[in-house]
Parts: C-alpha cells; sequence; structure tokens
C-alpha cells in the first residue's frame, strides 16, 4: 500500500474513532448490551491503530527534525552530532512503527474473537 493512501486510510479510522467514541456515550447505546459489545470492541481495535499511528506521525516529525539538525551541520557541531547518533534509531523505530500499523490494518478473522480450549496430553516418546 501506497504511505499515501496508507495515511488517507489511517487519517479515516481517526474519524471512525471519534464517531464511536459519540456513539458510546449514547445512553441509548448503553441500553442494549449486544450493540455496546460489538462497539467497544471495534473501539479496542482502532485506538491500538489510532495509537500506532500518532507514534508514527511524531516519530516521522522527529527524523524530519533531525534532519533539519544535519542539514545545517555548520551552525552546531556537536548538536549535529547528536542528531546523527539519535537518527538512526528514529528510522528504525519509523520502520517498526510502519510494519505494526500495517498488521494492526489486516481485518481480523471471525475466528479470532472465539474461545478456544486446548488439551495437553501426556504422550510417550518424549
Amino acid at each position: 500500500m501506497e504511505k499515501k493512501a496508507l495515511f488517507q486510510k489511517l487519517d479515516g479510522v481517526a474519524d471512525q474513532l471519534r464517531a464511536l467514541e459519540v456513539a458510546l456515550g449514547d445512553p441509548t447505546t448503553s441500553a442494549d448490551p449486544a450493540k455496546l459489545a460489538r462497539l467497544s470492541r471495534e473501539h479496542a481495535t482502532l485506538s491500538r491503530l489510532a495509537r500506532a499511528y500518532q507514534a508514527y506521525k511524531v516519530t516521522l516529525k522527529d527524523v524530519d527534525e533531525h534532519r533539519a539538525i544535519l542539514a545545517n551541520r555548520d551552525e552546531d557541531p556537536d548538536l549535529a552530532e547528536l542528531a546523527e547518533q539519535e537518527l538512526e534509531g528514529l528510522e528504525q523505530r519509523l520502520g517498526q512503527l510502519e510494519q505494526q500499523i500495517k498488521l494492526l490494518l489486516v481485518p481480523p478473522r471471525p475466528e479470532d474473537s472465539r474461545n478456544t480450549i486446548v488439551e495437553i496430553r501426556a504422550g510417550t516418546g518424549g
């Protein structure tokens, strides 16, 4: 997915999250337990995505600021050296956040919300 399209989708998720918060605050939603549970699950999923996107935007801003400092290396060499050291870690964090966002955008399977019982039995040979 292209980054511009990804950002547009994530901005839409922020709007959906705000709409869900309004719906969760509605007294008629509290009267319907099934609707309340569905909206709460959706809110939890979208809020994880929104937090990851917010962290991505903050990290992207930090990367841009560090690159600007490096571009003006002559003004303050000590600050530029510090920015250069931090830039690698920030770029790595940016990549991690991007991967996390992509994974959070994958729609969950219906089986993911079901309970599972796992039985472990003793066996032979090990």
